[in-house]
């Protein structure tokens, strides 16, 4: 009777617990490992004109956190505007984390071509922004401050990511830092703890510099 090499054992044996990573992960996917199960994406039209400028808001939903990882916008202006008149490099997209608003600066769209008396620009980028649900607020929005005259059908954003559900951190303690919310790391002993590097005297130096 042959009986298996150690080669081929440990073969089996990586392919085993290969196959059992799989099953597993199979089983315990979340938001965290699978984003499309928390998938989200939103259409917007800018429907809500303002003096000098257009916007569109979306919403996150109550206690979730948006992972933005992708952002398309698309826009028909009137044909042959100067860019000054246009003002596509000064759109944004505006975020708030933890109450902290940020707004961040977008690229500018590129131009696709003229159809009738229209000229067609779109911007498609990848990104990772962060928004959460403000209260009484909106949540995150694209805004565009022209000074041309269009219509809700002119002017469109999508929005595609996943949710997640945010969590409070608890850092250790940074050397240096004086916030009152920082905890002390007490898990070291005495024993444990690494004692501070002490600097070589000169002729110790020098010694070791004729090895």
């Amino acid at each position: 009777m042959k009986t298996c090499g150690k080669r081929e054992v440990t073969s089996l044996g990586l392919l085993i617990l290969a196959l059992s990573a799989v099953l597993v992960s199979g089983k315990t996917a979340n938001a965290q490992a699978d984003p499309g199960e928390t998938a989200y994406q939103a259409y917007g039209t800018f429907s809500q004109p303002v003096v000098g400028a257009v916007f569109e808001y979306f919403s996150v939903p109550t206690g979730d956190r948006l992972v933005i990882e992708r952002l398309e916008i698309g826009m028909q202006v009137p044909h042959n505007q100067p860019a000054l008149v246009q003002s596509l490099d000064q759109l944004t997209l505006t975020t708030t984390v933890n109450g902290a608003q940020v707004t961040h600066h977008l690229p500018v769209p590129t131009f696709k071509g003229s159809v009738g008396a229209q000229d067609g620009y779109s911007l498609v980028i990848d990104v990772n922004f962060y928004a959460d649900h403000t209260p009484l607020n909106y949540d995150f929005w694209v805004l565009w401050p022209t000074s041309l005259v269009v219509t809700s059908l002119d002017v469109g954003a999508v929005v595609i990511g996943h949710l997640v559900c945010p969590r409070a951190l608890t850092c250790p303690t940074v050397a240096g830092s004086t916030s009152s919310t920082e905890t002390a790391d007490t898990s070291a002993t005495a024993a444990t703890k690494p004692r501070p590097v002490k600097a070589l005297e000169p002729n110790k130096v020098a010694r070791l510099r004729r090895w």
